[in-house]
């Protein structure tokens, strides 16, 4: 008579009534299996010495079945509020392994520990306990901080022409700072970012372009939104003078009123001649400061 296993090895071979009799025997060795036997490669569990407080950290428990039946775990549980398993009941198969993801979330700052209990049907450790501690702290949120509260664009800012200045943000705080709008209140002001994001301890800049419609002083704020929970508005001034700068009629080449592009392919033509006509600064000859003096006055009209 052959005796095999589940896995298909021969464990026995006899004849006759005295082979009956140890076959028998193996098949009643081979049918009591050891029972489910639950280990666990590390009964304690390290959360770290920096869990920020209000925010989740999660840590890996490995489930071990070291006997010859499935293991059945029927509950997961701690005495700790704030904890929570990603699994609280499964089936860990003879000499195979698993794993259960423990999840704290401390409410305060400080040292904390606890326990958790696993439940199971492993005859002769039908509970078992692993410990767990930590430090939650506390992570400064973040915090903006601008360099200059009030910017002045000049008292020469010519009305129809732009000038830009900068805005520098920086976030003082330990998380990253979401800037979420930029605005003003000021006619004709630009931004080249109105969204952004400030790591911690660094900063970031912020051109603002402003185009005056006319001459004379203006004023403005600038409005900047963010998630620093202490400051999510803060304002910036804004400063300056525009002035009208006269035009030049010289520069109107065909006599129509507007200095335009047609006026432009005429002085390119000119250009690195003596031609009085388009020699707009009297130098002698039509060069780049001829030039710069037409586009001062492109496309603005003639009086």
């Amino acid at each position: 008579m052959l005796v095999a296993d589940r896995e298909g090895i021969v464990r026995h071979i006899g004849r006759g009534a005295s082979g009956l009799s140890a076959a028998a025997a193996s098949i009643r060795e081979l049918l009591t299996l050891p029972p489910p036997t639950i280990r666990l490669p590390s009964t304690s569990l390290d959360f770290g010495e920096d869990v920020p407080a209000g925010e989740a950290r999660t840590v890996t428990l490995v489930v071990r079945n070291t006997g010859g039946k499935d293991l059945s775990i029927t509950n997961l549980e701690s005495d700790l509020e704030g904890v929570t398993f990603s699994l609280t009941e499964l089936t860990v198969a003879p000499g195979e392994r698993a794993t259960v993801d423990i999840t704290f979330t401390p409410a305060k700052s400080g040292p904390f520990s606890g326990t958790i209990t696993i439940s199971s049907d492993d005859p002769e450790n039908s509970s078992v306990t692993v410990s767990f501690s930590g430090t939650a702290a506390i992570i400064k949120p973040p915090t903006i901080s601008i360099a200059n509260t009030s910017l002045n664009f000049g008292e020469d800012v010519p009305a129809g022409e732009s000038k830009t200045v900068t805005l520098v943000v920086k976030n003082t705080g330990e998380k990253d700072l979401s800037i979420t709008n930029v605005e003003s209140d000021l006619e004709g002001v630009t931004f080249s970012l109105t969204e952004l994001t400030v790591a911690p301890g660094d900063s970031a800049t912020v051109d603002i372009t402003l185009t005056p419609a006319e001459g004379g002083p203006f004023s403005g704020t600038i409005t900047i939104s963010s998630d620093d929970p202490e400051n999510s508005s803060v304002t910036v001034a804004l400063s300056g003078t525009a002035i009208v700068v006269p035009v030049n009629p010289r520069a109107d080449f065909d006599n129509d009123g507007e200095i335009g592009f047609s006026d432009f392919l005429a002085f390119a033509r000119a250009f690195s001649t003596d031609n009085p006509t388009f020699d707009l600064d009297g130098s002698g000859t039509v060069d780049f400061p001829d030039f710069l003096e037409f586009a001062r006055n492109f496309g603005k009209s003639v009086p």
